[in-house]
C-alpha cells in the first residue's frame, strides 16, 4: 500500500527532502523521541483540550485514525454538526490531514489551527495551507483560516479563561497566495516518497537549517571539529554560499567572506591553534567586582498554560536558585540553596530565602544577565514588597559570560560560542553534566512542573528533587571555576 503523505510529513519535506524520506522508510535512524519533544506534544494537547471550549456544542470525530475521513465524511454531509473536531480527510493521492477545527459556513468550511505559541509563525500558515489544499484536492470548499494562539499578557485569576487566554488571528489572505507553491511542493514531497534510497541529506540542501541540523548532526556524529557546520551563528545562507566556494572547514574561508564578529574570532583562533586572551580587557573587567562574590543561578518554570494566579503564558519565574559565595579574595566558597518543592506557588517563598542569603553589597556573578534580570523583574512585579530588594541585585549584577561573548577569552574548543556547556569543557573540565541525572534547564523544567502538577510517584519525585539541586548547583560552581581561570590567566 503506497504510503500516506501526512501533514507532519510535509512540513519534515519542508525542512529537508531527506527528513521526509527517513520519516517514512528509516525512522530508527533519526534522533529518539525524547523527553523534552514529549512535553511540548503534551503540552499542545492541553492547549487544545482548552481551546476547544470556544466552540461549545462541537463535535469530535473520535475514532481510529484509518477510520475518521470516512466518519469525517459522514459528519460533514448536510444536516450534520456545524462544528467539527479533528475530523480528517484522504485524497485518492493519499494525501492526509486532520484538522483541529473546522466550521461550517453555509456551504464553505473554515479552518482553525490551535497553537501553543503566543503568536502566529511562518510555519503555522505552511501548515494551514496544507491543510486547505488537501480539503480542497478532497473536493470540499475552505473558506476562511484562522490561528488560534496563546495570548501572552493574559494573566490567569481563578480558573483558566479560555477567551482571555487565546487570540484568534484570520490569516486568510496569507494563505492564500500559497496555494501554487503548496501545490509544487506538495508533487516534489510525493516524488521524494516514491524514491527507492534516501536523497543527498546535505545541509545547503535544507530548507531550514535550525530545523535539520540536530537530525544531520545524529546522522553525522563523525563531523570534524573543524567543519564549517561548527561555525558559530551559521545561517542557511552562509552555508549555501560555502557549499557553492566549495568551502568545507572554517579555516579556509576567505577572509572576505559575509561573517559576525564572534564568526571572525573563531576563524582566527581556529588557524592559529591556539587561545586567544586579552589579558588587559579581562583584569579591567574582573577589576570591577566588590567582594563578597554571588555566583548564582535560577531556574524557572514556564508554560503556555499558568499553574497559579497572576501568572501569564510563558513567563520565566523561578522556582530553584543556587548561591555560591566568597566572602573575601582567597577565602572559602560557601554554597547556599533552595528548591521549591510541592505544587504551591513558589516565588515569594523563594524571596524570602533570597534575601536571607545575600547581603547589602558584593558583586553578584550571572552568566546571560538578561535571563537573571529579566527575573528579578518580573518577580518584582508580582510582589512588590521584594522590588527594592531585587532592583538592588540587579544593580550589582556581573555578566561573566560577557567576557567570551566579546571575543576576549576564545579558544578553539569553545566552537565560537559562549555557553557555559561549552567553556566548561575548556577551562574546567574536571566538572561534567555528562553523568547527572538532569544535563539541561529544559529538562529540569519539565520535570519540576511534573512534580508541581502531582504527576509522580513520591520516590520519583524525590530522585527529581535531588537531580535538581546537584544540577543547579553545579551551574553556580561551574561560574566559580571559570571565575578561577580568568583570575589565573592574568
Amino acid at each position: 500500500m503506497a504510503k500516506w503523505l501526512t501533514k507532519s510529513d510535509y512540513l519534515k519535506f519542508l525542512i529537508h527532502p531527506a527528513y521526509l524520506w527517513l520519516a517514512k522508510y528509516a525512522k530508527d535512524e533519526l534522533p529518539e523521541f525524547n523527553e523534552v519533544a514529549q512535553a511540548n506534544v503534551d503540552q499542545g494537547n492541553a492547549v487544545e483540550a482548552v481551546a476547544v471550549s470556544l466552540w461549545p456544542g462541537g463535535h469530535e470525530v473520535d475514532v481510529p485514525m484509518f477510520d475518521g475521513p470516512d466518519e469525517s465524511a459522514r459528519q460533514m454531509r448536510d444536516g450534520g454538526p456545524d462544528v467539527l473536531f479533528q475530523p480528517s480527510v484522504l485524497t485518492d493521492r493519499r494525501l492526509y490531514v486532520r484538522s483541529d477545527v473546522m466550521v461550517r459556513r453555509g456551504s464553505t468550511w473554515d479552518l482553525y489551527e490551535i497553537k501553543g505559541a503566543a503568536s502566529v509563525k511562518t510555519a503555522h500558515l505552511l501548515d494551514l495551507a496544507f491543510q486547505r489544499y488537501v480539503w480542497e484536492e478532497a473536493g470540499y470548499k475552505i473558506g476562511r483560516s484562522f490561528v488560534v494562539h496563546i495570548n501572552a499578557q493574559y494573566v490567569r485569576d481563578g480558573e483558566i479563561d479560555p477567551e482571555k487566554l487565546f487570540t484568534t488571528m484570520e490569516v486568510t489572505d496569507q494563505i492564500e497566495p500559497l496555494a501554487a507553491s503548496t501545490a509544487g511542493k506538495v508533487e516534489a514531497a510525493m516524488t521524494v516518497m516514491a524514491l527507492g534510497e534516501v536523497p543527498n541529506d546535505a545541509p545547503e540542501l535544507a530548507g531550514d537549517w535550525f530545523g535539520w541540523r540536530d537530525v544531520y548532526r545524529h546522522l553525522h556524529s563523525d563531523i570534524d571539529s573543524n567543519s564549517v557546520l561548527n561555525l558559530t551563528r551559521l545561517n542557511l545562507g552562509q552555508i549555501k554560499a560555502l557549499a557553492e566556494q566549495g568551502v568545507t572547514r572554517i579555516g579556509d574561508i576567505p577572509d572576505d567572506f559575509d561573517l559576525k564578529p564572534q564568526q571572525v574570532a573563531q576563524i582566527q583562533v581556529v588557524r592559529t591553534g591556539t587561545p586567544h586572551i586579552h589579558r588587559e580587557k579581562i583584569a579591567h573587567s574582573l577589576g570591577e567586582l566588590v567582594y563578597p562574590l554571588y555566583f548564582l543561578d535560577y531556574e524557572t518554570f514556564a508554560g503556555a498554560l499558568p499553574l497559579w494566579n497572576g501568572v501569564r503564558p510563558y513567563q520565566q519565574l523561578p522556582f530553584q536558585y543556587s548561591l555560591h559565595v566568597i566572602e573575601v579574595a582567597g577565602g572559602p566558597m560557601i554554597h547556599k540553596e533552595f528548591l521549591a518543592r510541592g505544587g504551591n506557588y513558589p516565588v515569594p517563598t523563594l524571596l524570602e530565602h533570597m534575601q536571607a542569603d545575600f547581603g547589602p553589597t558584593g558583586s553578584v556573578i550571572v552568566w546571560n544577565k538578561s535571563f537573571e534580570i529579566g527575573c528579578n523583574d518580573a518577580m518584582a512585579a508580582l510582589h512588590p514588597e521584594f522590588a527594592e530588594f531585587l532592583a538592588d541585585v540587579n544593580a550589582r549584577v556581573y555578566d561573566l559570560m560577557e567576557i567570551f561573548a566579546n571575543g576576549w577569552y576564545a579558544d578553539p574548543g569553545f566552537m565560537g560560542s559562549a555557553s557555559i556547556k561549552k567553556v566548561l569543557p575548556v577551562l574546567a573540565p574536571e566538572l561534567s553534566y555528562q553523568d547527572l541525572g538532569i544535563g539541561e534547564g529544559m529538562t529540569a523544567q519539565i520535570r519540576w512542573m511534573r512534580a508541581a502538577r502531582g504527576e509522580l510517584t513520591p520516590d520519583k519525585m524525590t530522585a527529581v528533587y535531588d537531580d535538581l539541586v546537584e544540577y543547579c548547583g553545579q551551574d553556580t560552581l561551574a561560574m566559580v571555576r571559570i571565575y578561577e581561570q580568568l583570575r589565573a590567566s592574568i
